[in-house]
């Protein structure tokens, strides 16, 4: 499944999903920067929505087998900070199934 991954900011939202057979999710990082990230994706308090609920995939993940995929999506606006939101990926999230490095075309 792709996400955006803010509803999963609600644990039971997270939950349900998940114990409905969720097996697999990605969701995209566009920054590490909450005013960045908020105003590419044009939605207020979206990266700490999307931080929460990848936590709460995470927290999940054992127990249901679930993958996550984190997607780092490489464009002009971010393009120069991809290497510092790989290192938070890195920090936040130790161990992802995998991470995607995809360009937008314009």
């Amino acid at each position: 499944m792709a996400s955006n991954g803010i509803r999963f900011a609600n644990p039971e939202f997270a939950g349900r999903v998940v114990d409905a057979g969720l097996t697999g999710i990605g969701i995209p990082i566009y920054s590490r920067s909450d005013e960045k990230f908020d105003y590419l994706v044009q939605h207020q308090g979206a990266f700490r929505q999307v931080m929460r609920g990848i936590h709460n995939l995470f927290a999940l993940r054992e127990d249901y087998g679930l993958g996550i995929m984190l997607k780092l999506l490489v464009m002009k606006p971010n393009y120069q900070e991809n290497p510092d939101i790989a290192q938070m990926i890195k920090d936040k999230f130790p161990e992802p199934d995998s991470i995607c490095v995809a360009g937008l075309r314009v």
